[in-house]
């Protein structure tokens, strides 16, 4: 895991989790989740904005996920980054997993230390689109307590073509130099 420091502007794709943050139509979530007061002050996430939390104890409050995927413009390589508020009873053992394209990269984090810091989930290869996302969940811990998903972001770091397919070949039906006649398939 590695942080990225007070960068007043950081670059790249932010996704937050309360109506009204950047690119908010790209969050979702399942499961029951809360409004938070206490903000995800992260360089470049919305002041006084708040996130959203749910409980970690999945065998009382049930399971729950949160999905940031963004709309991305381009395809290629992008640093993936998470970040949480300070909020009350947080929580280590909470699991990020970061869809790309070649996969998915799961995490397990621990939202106990770091708040309000940008940490690095990863380098990931993704498609220009929606097919990408980060899954914040319980699935992997199950004791009293909250997790929080205040926001994710998503920094190109080397733009690729866009993947293009493949033209199935057609048969060729004609004659050869010698004046015979051919098929390929």
């Amino acid at each position: 895991m590695t942080l990225v420091g007070s960068d007043p502007t950081p670059a790249g794709d932010i996704v937050e989790s309360r109506s009204g943050g950047k690119n908010f139509p790209c969050y979702s979530e399942t499961g029951v989740w809360a409004d938070s007061t206490t903000g995800c002050i992260a360089p470049g996430c919305t002041d006084g904005l708040g996130q959203r939390y749910g409980s970690t104890y999945r065998s009382v409050a049930g399971a729950k996920s949160a999905f940031f995927r963004p709309s991305l413009t381009q395809t290629g390589i992008y640093k993936v980054y998470a970040a949480w508020g300070a909020g009350n009873l947080r929580q280590n053992g909470i699991t990020y997993e970061v869809a790309h394209s070649g996969g998915i990269a799961k995490h397990i984090i621990d939202q106990t230390i770091n708040a309000n810091t940008w940490v690095l989930l990863g380098q990931y290869s993704f498609v220009k689109g929606t097919d990408g996302f980060v899954e914040v969940s319980n699935k992997d811990i199950d004791v009293s307590g909250n997790m929080y998903s205040g926001a994710v972001r998503f920094e190109l770091v080397q733009a690729q073509p866009d993947p293009t397919s493949t033209p199935t070949p057609r048969p060729t039906i004609g004659p050869r130099t010698d004046g015979t006649w051919m098929m390929s398939r």
